[in-house]
């Protein structure tokens, strides 16, 4: 790995450990108006979630709320995240519903998962955090199936929207892009498409 590459990895694990105890407070209203935004038009039964950057699970608070709420126990969620210490403040949140939830501490750039897997990918305020944004959209695009929801949001402050657009067209079918000015994200959805 080249060392600016590696650096400013240990950079956003760094900043990553060092917020956790606060992330949570700081930024839930902020997470959730994405979610409810991209959220409300996903179906997120029968399928097999992965949670590319997963963070302290505010994502998965909201999905498990909504199982809740339907008497829904079969499903099966994935959290991926560079910090050890949001996955530890994740982990300090579930209970007996964890038989459902595997936390896995990696970057996005090497996803350790199986290839075409997952029917539902999201990946909120992640992508602008790596190295190289291309390498994690390859890895997430790797392990979902062909015509899988994707999900993602990019903070508007550090995207570039029409090369994102340009590097999302060939992967996505049925592209939409939701740009609300009172959403610190850009937020890019479709199904996936794999060939």
């Amino acid at each position: 790995m080249k060392p600016e590459k590696k650096n400013k990895k240990q950079e956003i694990i760094n900043k990553y450990n060092q917020t956790s105890d606060f992330y949570d407070r700081r930024y839930i209203k902020i997470q959730q108006d994405k979610f409810s935004l991209i959220l409300k038009d996903n179906s997120i039964y029968e399928k097999l979630i992965l949670d590319a950057g997963c963070g302290t699970g505010l994502l998965f608070g909201v999905i498990d709320n909504s199982f809740e709420k339907s008497n829904i126990t079969d499903f099966h969620y994935v959290g991926v995240d560079i910090s050890i210490n949001m996955l530890k403040r994740f982990h300090s949140k579930l209970d007996q519903k964890a038989k459902n939830v595997n936390l896995i501490l990696t970057d996005l750039e090497n996803l350790p998962l199986r290839e075409n897997k997952f029917t539902l990918l999201f990946s909120f305020t992640s992508l602008q955090n790596l190295p190289d944004v291309i390498e994690g959209l390859k890895e997430s695009f790797r392990v979902v199936k062909d015509g899988a929801d994707v999900n993602f949001s990019i903070l508007r402050k550090k995207l570039n929207k029409e090369r994102l657009k340009v590097l999302l067209k060939p992967l996505i079918k049925y592209m939409e892009i939701i740009d609300i000015e009172s959403i610190e994200d850009v937020l890019f959805t479709g199904k996936a498409l794999k060939e």
